[in-house]
């Protein structure tokens, strides 16, 4: 079963924008992304370290290459491999802000995981 986030947004920071979704083939009780979240009652999440990271190389398949993150390359820009154009900063940091505002709508406050000890050579 599936999400219910278009395969577009999977993955990516955008997945946390969409309203409405469900798992798809179940239609009771099977709200995903923030309606999940809200749902529940949650109030806060700490998101992994979503800053731009060095081990991952933006131009191949990110499933292929997936890590926590704790290998940063600057910590003022949001990782590419999040965004749907990694080559193009402004995306990112759009892309960013809407997912944290898509939160705040919602009454979820953000926590961003930063360990300033852990740097890519």
């Amino acid at each position: 079963a599936s999400s219910g986030v278009s395969e577009k947004h999977r993955g990516k920071f955008l997945a946390f924008t969409e309203n409405g979704t469900t798992v798809d083939g179940v239609e009771e009780n099977s709200s995903t992304c923030i309606d999940y979240l809200k749902k529940l009652g949650v109030k806060y999440v700490q998101i992994m370290p979503f800053y731009d990271f060095g081990s991952v190389d933006e131009s191949k398949d990110i499933m292929e290459q997936y890590n926590w993150g704790y290998d940063p390359v600057n910590y003022n820009c949001p990782e590419g491999s999040y965004s749907t154009n990694p080559y193009d900063g402004n995306v990112r940091i759009k892309e960013c802000k809407q997912m944290i505002q898509a939160l705040h709508n919602a009454g979820i406050g953000v926590i961003m995981d930063v360990v300033y000890n852990h740097t890519y050579n």
